[in-house]
């Protein structure tokens, strides 16, 4: 530039003019535009090919960020934008072990073939270098540079956007929409990561803990495995799973990776036992991963699974617990009830039965004992799901006998008892905040008991006319609690 500049003073101060003029005081762009002038230096261009180079940028930073995009190659384009869709979702995890280049570079280029075949030991320093260097002109190359690395030649190198400009303008929907479209076809960006996080288990993790005497590194385990089966289920809830088997085997290479890790670093993992019953309590132990896939609401994996085995549903504590964990979440997750709902329905499509007995109770005898001691706290948008739950189980056959577990004050009393029925649960849970639906819920037990009293009066007493059949409590009882609730 300063040979140029004593060759053609006036036309270089031009130049520098006409970039200060069009950045219209935005440094930001400034720098971008310069960075790419400089390439048009090392390409031996002259003062007039910077000007025209110049001439192209657009001024302000989105209509720059869209010429960048759109400077990209076209074989590159597909890539590109997938890479974009995966940054933003690890951003929206969160977590700052995952902005590495490592990972990212793992999660763009990996598929099912080297998640499966992937060994259980630590990667080489060399390929990680490789790795890093092969992002960085991806990033460049593919992105536009929009995303960068910050500290490459550090242990602490992490991954960003150029700028929080970027980031706002990449969110936006019309961007959002342009690079799903461009995106490769059959592409889950949680697909990648969940491939991503996989190797990560088998070739990253194991590395400083090899010859560690630390007993708790398999929470580290569950914790990966955690994330693992939430991209799974963000997969299956987004609507864009299109991977059909090749899901089912990355899903169930996850669970042969659990129990390896587990072997290997928890001194609690007893082998005749499944990985994922390290941090349950017993009454939801015994289901092995199909009971996480449940209860994580991944729908394809479990149809698949049951489809191939009709045998499944006749283990009582397969049955048992595959509702537990349909109904019930774990501690530390939260309560997706519609997706809960969908999952009790495809259960009881394959046969589950809420009264199926195991370890002394039934699932619908726990689901009946969790809902009454916690539902208190759950907002009317979930009580309409968990009515909604109720019905489904008691139309496909749920005792009207059952009783709660364990001691629960009635609000509608304020007197402690051992045997809550049905009707308690519901009058107790769901009778302030949804009067009118709780009386059809009331209707329904009616309609069932009268049902079956039916049935059993015909058997004994033929002759007997069947509409002559005493209406039972459960009738009496809505029309009571109807009642009062008008006077109210």
């Amino acid at each position: 530039m300063i040979s140029l500049e004593k060759k053609k003073p006036t036309h270089s101060f031009q130049l520098t003019n006409e970039i200060v003029s069009k950045g219209s005081g935005v440094f930001l762009w400034v720098v971008i535009v310069v960075s790419n002038l400089l390439i048009g230096l090392r390409n031996r261009d002259d003062i007039s090919d910077l000007r025209k180079r110049l001439l192209i940028f657009p001024a302000g930073l989105e209509k720059l960020y869209t010429h960048m995009l759109d400077q990209v190659r076209v074989f590159f384009q597909g890539r590109a934008f997938c890479t974009f869709q995966i940054f933003r979702v690890l951003l929206g995890m969160g977590g700052e072990e995952l902005m590495v280049l490592l990972f990212i570079d793992v999660a763009i280029t990996s598929t099912l073939e080297t998640a499966i075949t992937a060994t259980f030991d630590p990667i080489d320093p060399e390929e990680v270098q490789k790795k890093c260097t092969h992002l960085d002109w991806h990033l460049k190359s593919h992105c536009a540079g929009l995303i960068e690395i910050h500290n490459m030649q550090h242990d602490s190198e992490r991954v960003s956007y150029l700028h929080r400009t970027v980031q706002d303008f990449v969110e936006t929907g019309p961007v959002q929409a342009w690079i799903f479209q461009r995106s490769e076809a059959d592409f889950d960006p949680n697909i990648s990561i969940t491939k991503s996080l996989i190797i990560r288990m088998k070739q990253v993790l194991p590395s400083p803990y090899r010859h560690s005497s630390d007993n708790n590194l398999w929470q580290i385990a569950l914790k990966e495995l955690e994330g693992i089966m939430l991209r799974a289920e963000a997969a299956e809830n987004g609507g864009m799973l299109k991977t059909g088997m090749k899901f089912i085997e990355l899903l169930d290479e996850a669970d042969q990776v659990g129990t390896l890790f587990c072997a290997q670093t928890c001194e609690q993992f007893v082998p005749s036992k499944h990985w994922t019953d390290i941090c349950k309590i017993q009454p939801r132990q015994g289901a092995s991963f199909l009971a996480e896939a449940v209860s994580y609401g991944i729908r394809t994996y479990v149809t698949t699974k049951l489809a191939e085995d009709n045998t499944i549903m006749l283990r009582s504590n397969i049955n048992n617990l595959l509702l537990i964990h349909a109904a019930i979440p774990p501690y530390g997750r939260v309560l997706l009830s519609s997706v809960c709902l969908d999952m009790i329905k495809l259960l009881i499509r394959f046969g589950v039965s809420p009264n199926r007995i195991w370890r002394e109770r039934t699932a619908w005898q726990r689901i009946l004992t969790w809902i009454h001691e916690y539902g208190s706290g759950l907002g009317v948008r979930f009580l309409l799901d968990w009515l909604e739950i109720f019905r489904v189980l008691i139309l496909s056959g749920a005792s009207l006998e059952t009783t709660c577990v364990s001691n629960h004050k009635l609000d509608h009393s304020g007197k402690t008892s051992t045997s809550h029925t049905v009707l308690d649960v519901i009058e107790d849970i769901f009778g302030k905040s949804l009067p009118k639906e709780t009386v059809e819920i009331f209707w329904l037990v009616a309609s069932r008991r009268q049902k079956n009293s039916r049935y059993e009066l015909a058997k004994i007493y033929p002759e007997v006319p069947t509409d002559q059949v005493v209406q039972g409590n459960e009738r009496g009882r809505a029309l009571s609690y109807e009642s009062g609730r008008r006077k109210r």
